[in-house]
């Protein structure tokens, strides 16, 4: 099973990333092609010139040749238009392929109430009740956005189906954080959970101690030097570096050096390459009042969520 969870955290590793390349088409000369030579300017043949004699008497002059009649201009011929101009050129199909999750998201974020707001939810109907419970303490209404631009589409090509990334930038979050719209039979729907995970910032509030001492978290894994300062029971244990997907939330977390889950997490986080998966994460309280965390599973290799 460990092994198994190896690889496909090794997976999640290589599809985390997407880049994207733009080239451009050059309008110059190319500089490798020769050059042709320059025509020479040919020279022009002198004109000849008849010498000048006195002009004979007016009575042996010639009769002027009549002045022709002049010729009616003739119509230029129609220009032939290119009959492609007036057609309408088609809409690049990215904007037609973007409108359907956008839409989706902006009723999302614009909807009044969760009851509202499930309608475009992923699994929305079996969320009924832990969205009502959420908003029990959690102040409810629509999310007011300073941006929205799309991060990165994925593909599955098994399950036929299509996910987009979404920077949502608000208020408290300008630099924007990551929401999923999935594609499914019943449209395009909003992974609610890991919305309000980082909209509301789960993972900062349970480092510094509110709610339970256990909980789960969408985290980039990074292999790391701990620099903090030394507590009981350290030298049994390994430091990874852990970050949602915001700036300036990054902690430590340790697990059982030589464990199977200490192997697992350092061969996908080898050569500091960063992994993401969804941790079980535990606050351990030390003799001195303090805490640490500690990874405790890996309970998915990847942050998709799951149709």
């Amino acid at each position: 099973m460990i092994l198994l969870l190896f690889f496909s955290l090794l997976a999640a590793l290589a599809g985390f990333v997407a880049g994207y390349g733009f080239g451009s088409k050059s309008i110059l000369p190319d500089p490798s092609s020769p050059a042709l030579p320059p025509t020479a300017p040919q020279p022009t043949p002198p004109t000849k010139v008849e010498p000048i004699s006195d002009p004979p008497a007016e009575s042996t002059l010639p009769e002027p040749p009549p002045t022709p009649s002049p010729v009616p201009a003739q119509p230029e011929p129609p220009v032939e238009s290119d009959p492609t101009e007036s057609q309408p050129q088609p809409e690049p199909s990215p904007i037609k392929v973007i409108a359907a999750p956008e839409a989706a998201l902006k009723a999302f974020l614009s909807a009044p109430d969760w009851r509202s707001r499930a309608k475009h939810t992923l699994h929305g109907d079996r969320l009924l009740k832990k969205m009502e419970a959420y908003h029990t303490d959690t102040p409810d209404g629509p999310t007011k956005t300073l941006s929205l631009t799309v991060d990165a589409s994925h593909d599955d090509p098994e399950k036929g189906t299509n996910l987009f990334t979404y920077r949502v930038g608000t208020e408290t979050h300008p630099k924007g954080f990551p929401v999923a719209i999935l594609q499914t039979p019943d449209g395009w729907k909003v992974d609610w959970e890991t919305f309000v995970e980082f909209r509301d910032d789960h993972f900062r509030r349970f480092a510094t101690g509110e709610g339970s001492d256990i909980g789960a978290f969408h985290l980039v894994v990074r292999n790391t030097h701990y620099f903090g300062a030394p507590f009981s029971g350290i030298d049994k244990l390994t430091a990874f570096r852990v970050d949602p997907p915001l700036l300036e939330r990054d902690q430590y977390a340790f697990v059982p050096t030589g464990s199977e889950l200490h192997k697992t997490l350092a061969a996908a986080t080898e050569w500091g390459h960063p992994c993401p998966a969804v941790l079980q994460l535990a606050r351990k309280k030390q003799p001195d009042g303090k805490t640490h965390l500690e990874i405790t599973s890996i309970l998915a290799p990847n942050w998709r969520p799951q149709q």
